[in-house]
């Protein structure tokens, strides 16, 4: 398995967040709560995964992750660290 991958801080309103591709399904902004906490304080340990995606006005498609995204947006933060993923397909 040869795939090619960067990490790059990424607009979060240029991610697509499909709920059908998240294994928990909506998130409820309560349920990130204490993720929020912890990044507000020790800073986010691990990026989130994304792909090329170029549709629907999007540039990318969030592939794991969810959660962490959401706590990055209650941050009011604009941008989050992305895995940035060539080569996969859905």
């Amino acid at each position: 398995m040869n795939q090619d991958y960067s990490v790059m801080m990424i607009p979060i309103k240029d991610i697509l967040r499909d709920t059908d591709w998240n294994c928990r399904g909506r998130i409820a902004p309560i349920e990130v709560l204490e993720l929020m906490k912890d990044i507000d304080k020790n800073g986010l340990l691990s990026p989130v995964i994304v792909m090329p995606w170029n549709k629907g006005g999007f540039k990318w498609k969030l592939v794991a992750g969810f959660c962490r995204t959401m706590a990055f947006e209650q941050l009011n933060k604009p941008e989050i660290p992305a895995f940035v993923h060539v080569g996969i397909d859905d």
